[in-house]
Formats: C-alpha cells, structure tokens, sequence
C-alpha cells in the first residue's frame, strides 16, 4: 500500500481490511501455538521439520505480513487522527495557499486522474482563471483571468483551450484532449513534488510493491474463504495435530516466535507517526492524510444539498477543489465524465 494506504482509503473498506486481516492473525496464533505446544510437550508435529519452514517463510510469512501491513495502516489511521486532535485547532484548518488539489491527490496515492484534473477544473473556476457553463448534459470552459495561473495550470490551460481558445466536452475528441492536458499537467506536479523532496523520484519500486501488496490481499481474500470453508465442515482438521508426528527442531519453535514478533512490531510501528509538518512544510502526506479525514468529518455532503450550495463562498474555495482531488466530494467529477466523448 502506498504511504499510509488505508488512512486515505472508505472507513467500510478500513473496517473490511481490519476483519481480513485479524482473521488472518487468528489463523497465524492458532498455528504458531500448535508448533509451539507440540515442541514443549516434546509430542512432536505432524509434519518434518523441513516443510514447516519452508511453508512458514514461503507461504505463512508473506501471508501474515499482508494482514500486518493492513493493521498497520489503521493503526496509523488512529495515531493520525489522535494527533489531529493535539496539533489543529478547527478555525485555523485550511488547505495552504502552497498545495494545490493536484499536489494534494498526488501526495495521496503518487496517482494522477480524473479526480485531480476535475480538482483543478473547479479551483480554477474559483479563483477566477476560468469560466464552466454546465446546459444540457456539457461543459464549456473558457479563458478569463489566467495571469495568477501557476506554470502548470498555464501550460495545462493552453494546451486545452488550443486551437479554438475554449474547450467544450462535446467535441469529437474531448475525452482524449481532456486526459491528454491532465497527463501533462500531472507530470508537471509530479516533477515540482519529486524536486521538493516530496515524492521519491523512480515509482517503478513503489508501484511493484503496491501491486504485489495487492496479489497478496486477493491471496489472502481467495486463502481464508478456503479457510472458512474448511473450518465450518471440519474444525478439528484444522485445530488439531494429527498423526503421524515427526521430531521437532528448535528452528521451528523459534521461526514462529520471530514471525509473531516481527507482525507485532509491524502492526505497532503504524501508532508512532511524526509530525504533521516536516522538512517540506505543508506540502506532505502526513499533512494531506489529515486535512482529508478534517474535510471528511466537518464538510462531507455538506457542500450541497438538494442542488443548492450550502457551504459558503469562502469555504467552497477553500476546501471544494481539495475535496474532488481527494475522492471526498464525486459531483462534479462525476459530471465531467459523464458529459465527455472519447
């Protein structure tokens, strides 16, 4: 998962990962403790040795380690949110002037989408960059005040309004313009972030490591269905030790305490978070995690409501653009797809 992965992901999916993973754990403990107690007893286990560690490190660890790195992630959640509560006062926690909504989606996953280009969309149209006539099912965007545009938002502008000086989501290739100028501009954010020390510079490793966190949750998804199955028809098949019983070494007791000891210490490392600001200011994901979960809890389906704006002008700027990067707010970003033609 990338950073602090399910800090920034549904609380229904936070609460999904949490079950899967201490049902995981569950599993683990029961296991562990039945090498464990047949090593003391001096019973002897029902398999060589030979094949419990290479079950334990090839199968079971990277297993467990899936279920600890989910923990993990709601345990930082919870540090985060504890902290918040310490560091901000409400009235002072505003988005600043420095982050943009595109920076700020980037930060969240190192992922440039929709979201985002609908993010800035709607910051331009409030600060007054641009105009966006929504009649009938599409959007015209034209030019107004770009002088106050940043170089990104200025080549992204450009590149959009060419070669007509306005862009409507009607035209023939509108979809693939649209996703072209935001490609662009993401580049842009992702260079000026990577520059500032805020994002690493390669996301090949990140981007193997996100994917092979998620074979491993589909793995252990697909693993404790089998599991669940299994314990349902026949539970003492799977609680006890059966027969024959093979001479243990002290390998085997001490590979599942080591196993044990390096998830627990994985799952408690997410409560010990620094804080909020670091060597980059404000612009940081630690930052970012916080002022997504603030924008949850005090403007959530509280931008509008039955088609009238119910936040004040002041706060839609303020928060409105933060909250479509950040996945908080859909309408508008929901809108623009709709009304585009690929």
């Amino acid at each position: 998962m990338d950073k602090l992965g399910i800090v920034f992901s549904s609380r229904v999916r936070s609460a999904a990962f949490c079950v899967l993973g201490l049902w995981v754990l569950l599993i683990m403990s029961t296991s562990a403790f039945q090498v464990i107690g047949s090593y003391l007893s001096g019973g002897g286990f029902d398999a060589p040795v030979g094949t419990v560690i290479a079950i334990d490190i090839f199968l079971l660890l990277p297993y467990y380690l899936t279920a600890a790195i989910m923990l993990r992630s709601l345990a930082a959640r919870l540090a985060l949110y504890h902290k918040l509560r310490k560091q901000v006062v409400v009235p002072e926690y505003t988005p600043p002037e420095v982050l943009s909504p595109a920076e700020a989606g980037l930060l969240v996953d190192n992922d440039f989408g929709l979201n985002e280009i609908a993010a800035t969309l709607k910051d331009l149209e409030l600060r007054g960059c641009i105009t966006i006539d929504e009649k009938g099912g599409k959007m015209l965007i034209s030019p107004a005040n770009t002088d106050e545009c940043s170089r990104g938002e200025s080549l992204f502008l450009r590149e959009l309004f060419w070669p007509k000086g306005h862009y409507t989501t009607h035209g023939a290739d509108s979809g693939s313009r649209l996703l072209q100028a935001g490609e662009h501009l993401g580049r842009i954010t992702r260079e000026e972030l990577v520059a500032g020390g805020q994002l690493p510079e390669n996301s090949r490793y990140r981007n193997l490591m996100r994917g092979a966190v998620k074979v491993f949750i589909i793995a252990a998804v697909l693993v404790q269905t089998i599991l669940t199955i299994a314990v349902l028809k026949d539970p003492e098949q799977i609680f006890n030790v059966g027969y024959p019983r093979y001479s243990m070494n002290v390998s085997e007791p001490l590979l599942e305490l080591v196993s044990i000891t390096l998830v627990v210490g994985t799952i408690f490392s997410g409560f010990k978070q620094p804080g909020l600001a670091d060597d980059n200011g404000l612009k940081n994901w630690r930052y970012v995690a916080g002022l997504k979960m603030y924008i949850e809890k005090v403007y959530k389906d509280r931008f509008y409501r039955d088609g009238r704006q119910m936040a004040s002008d002041a706060d839609m700027r303020t928060f409105y653009p933060h909250a479509i990067a950040l996945g908080i707010e859909k309408r508008f970003a929901e809108r623009l797809r709709e009304s585009l033609i690929f």
